[in-house]
């Protein structure tokens, strides 16, 4: 897997290169995990355990989905408290932050 980046092949054989949006490891299923997603597209996450030669494996149980969710909701809490409210960006450079008033230095509004 490259920095930020991971290539899967679908079930036609085509090769996509999907983000990354974080990585974690499980000690009670002994496992790392990767979490990821498509650009392009804009239809959630796909998640994976994978081992260090970068093979992707299929999620096991209900249990250990269960797990992957409480950490993508951590993750996405952590992630929201530190994104700009109007415009999501996390380093938002608008002097005072973004509102509907001002508008958005982003570029998003």
């Amino acid at each position: 897997m490259e920095a930020n980046k991971i290539t899967v092949i679908d079930e036609a054989g085509n090769e996509k290169d999907l983000e990354i949006l974080f990585t974690f490891n499980s000690e009670e299923y002994g496992k790392d995990y990767v979490v990821y997603y498509d650009p392009e597209v804009d239809e959630g996450v796909y998640v994976s355990a994978y081992d260090q030669e970068g093979h992707l494996f299929d999620v096991e149980g209900q249990e250990e989905w269960d797990m992957i969710e409480e950490v993508f909701d951590a993750f996405m809490a952590e992630s929201e408290d530190s994104a700009c409210a109007h415009c999501g960006e996390e380093d938002c450079q608008c002097e005072g932050g973004c509102n509907e008033e001002k508008g958005c230095c982003c570029g998003d509004q």
